[in-house]
């Protein structure tokens, strides 16, 4: 019964979860979504493996991702990142004074912070905002995150070439806190 219980308590907790005391937490299926064309195309890819770090005092946070998680139905670049097993991280700050898990109106804010490729380091900026969610015991707010980038800018070459300008959007659900 023991191992039941504990198990049922690890299922609930098992994409986010406090690491300290310092208000941090960490999620692992959070989700980025980047939109892209190719030839007039829209083309999507997206993963739901992306770990959040994210300090609710500090506002630092921490995206990570494996590009081979990425999915798409865009043929000529599933082979690419499938076989791609680099590490794409972006660390930086909100432009919040804290992460505000009580009720609150819409709360839009920048960030920004450097985007680590596996080549080179780079500083972006994009657009976030903070909705809270009512009447939910575990979830506080949904947070998302849009930056518009270039991958020319970035010196992102890929098997096929796509327009420069692309969208990444982050969707990340906040756990309650009685501390904010």
């Amino acid at each position: 019964m023991k191992n039941i219980l504990l198990s049922v308590v690890m299922l609930i907790f098992s994409s986010s979860s406090i690491l300290s005391q310092d208000e941090i937490y960490f999620t692992q299926h959070a989700t980025l979504t980047i939109n892209g064309n190719y030839n007039d195309q829209a083309v999507k890819m997206q993963t739901n493996d992306l770990s959040i770090k994210l300090d609710y005092e500090t506002t630092e946070i921490i995206i990570r991702f494996q590009l081979g998680t990425l999915e798409t139905n865009f043929d000529p670049i599933i082979e690419y990142l499938h076989n791609n097993l680099k590490e794409v991280v972006f660390k930086g700050e909100l432009g919040l004074e804290f992460i505000n898990t009580k009720k609150h109106p819409p709360l839009n804010f920048d960030f920004q912070g450097w985007l680590e490729l596996p080549e080179e380091k780079k500083l972006i900026k994009g657009k976030g905002e903070l909705h809270h969610i009512g009447d939910s015991d575990q979830i506080a707010c949904m947070l998302g995150l849009v930056l518009n980038l270039n991958f020319k800018e970035l010196d992102i070459e890929l098997p096929v070439k796509f327009e420069d300008d692309f969208e990444v959007i982050v969707t990340n659900a906040i756990l309650q806190t009685d501390k904010f």
